[in-house]
């Protein structure tokens, strides 16, 4: 991209409130590459960055101010020199700006906690993927109900469970949840966690 491009989504029309905050400056790296834009990420620390297309630099661009309008957003071309080349990608930067919550989702985990008193208790899920119903038991005597709670892709909750008994096996139907990949958390009487996962609808 020669030029970066920027919306107002909360206008009438979104399409006209396009505005040019950048234009590629014609700036080459030291293997003579053209550092256009590329690959713009929204990162943890509410700046843009973007790399450069096609070709191994060691730049990144970064958009200062995103939510300022026009050039007050101030794009910075060629602002971050990499310790090494990098190619095409940015990394993952997970960060769903949900605030503050009652129950924390962490989608990269997935674990078995040990409560905090008695013999530690495996708890399982199953099956995965589903299609209609989900089962979860425990390998032991687990007399506390649990909260189940499954939150979308987007960390939003899905489904909230007030109240699961493993004894002998809890059954969630899974019926007015769309298909795709679910994260569950388990939570006793206090908040604490028993155990997170994921899980996947089929249909």
């Amino acid at each position: 991209m020669l030029q970066v491009l920027q919306y107002d989504l909360q206008a009438p029309d979104i399409l006209a409130s396009e505005t040019v905050v950048a234009e590629y400056d014609g700036f080459l790296d030291e293997n003579g590459v053209p550092t256009r834009f590329y690959g713009l990420q929204l990162a943890p620390d509410n700046k843009i960055y973007g790399n450069i297309p096609g070709f191994n630099s060691r730049y990144l661009h970064v958009i200062d101010q995103p939510n300022l309008p026009g050039p007050a957003c101030n794009v910075i071309q060629h602002a971050i020199y990499l310790p090494a080349h990098n190619f095409g990608t940015l990394p993952n930067l997970p960060f769903f700006r949900l605030g503050p919550a009652e129950i924390p989702c962490d989608s990269l985990i997935s674990q078995t906690l040990t409560p905090e008193t008695g013999q530690p208790r495996d708890i399982r899920v199953w099956p995965v993927p589903a299609a209609d119903v989900l089962y979860f038991s425990a390998d032991a005597v687990w007399d506390e109900p649990l909260r189940l709670v499954l939150f979308d892709a987007f960390g939003r909750p899905a489904l909230d469970r007030q109240t699961v008994r493993l004894e002998p096996t809890a059954i969630v139907p899974l019926e007015g949840l769309p298909p795709g990949v679910y994260f569950y958390s388990l939570l006793q009487r206090n908040g604490r966690g028993v155990k997170a996962g994921k899980v996947v609808r089929t249909k």
